[in-house]
């Protein structure tokens, strides 16, 4: 199937009664990888806002974005640490970003951060930025700390890179075992 073709059924598998209850994958937690080319970032960007558009229309069921980099920013700025990172952002290569960053920018934090976002009023949660917020939020990490914070809500998480059920390859080029969600649309 095309992107094309996943893209347009986004909206009826998130209206299934069968998502929106996590049921059917044995007690797992309802965590969704909704995978694509990288370079296809932009018309995801405009199928998310067009989702989010027809659900805001019914209300039902209530959907919350949480962009990756629009938190990292938020954690940064309640820690007094936006400015300095941005001054030099430049100057540290990203290895040494990210180390200096990870003190504030903890997996825990981020995963309450969603979760608050989300609040009691959403029944799915959609999470982009993710190619953004990288290196310095890594996904598989997020969900990892995510299980306990939200184990009853549909997440669907917009992936620029691959998910074979077994690893999340970010742009083609990264890696990581990850195994605990299923794949949005195939």
């Amino acid at each position: 199937m095309n992107l094309d073709e996943r893209l347009n059924r986004i909206v009826s598998r998130l209206e299934d009664p069968a998502f929106l209850t996590n049921s059917g994958i044995g007690n797992e937690i309802g965590f969704y990888i909704f995978d694509y080319p990288p370079e296809e970032e932009l018309r995801v960007r405009e199928a998310v806002t067009l989702v989010k558009k027809h659900f805001a229309a019914s209300m039902k069921p209530r959907v919350v974005e949480v962009n990756l980099l629009d938190l990292l920013v938020e954690i940064l700025k309640e820690r007094k640490a936006y400015d300095k990172a941005l001054a030099n952002e430049m100057s540290w290569p990203g290895d040494q970003l990210k180390k200096k960053l990870a003190p504030i920018v903890k997996k825990d934090a981020v995963a309450r951060h969603i979760a608050t976002a989300a609040g009691d009023e959403a029944d799915i949660i959609l999470i982009t930025g993710v190619g953004a917020a990288y290196p310095l939020i890594r996904m598989h990490e997020v969900l990892n700390n995510l299980h306990d914070k939200l184990d009853t809500k549909p997440v669907v998480i917009f992936y620029p890179g691959k998910y074979n059920m077994q690893e999340l390859v970010l742009f083609g080029l990264l890696d990581t075992n990850y195994y605990r969600a299923f794949r949005l649309i195939d």
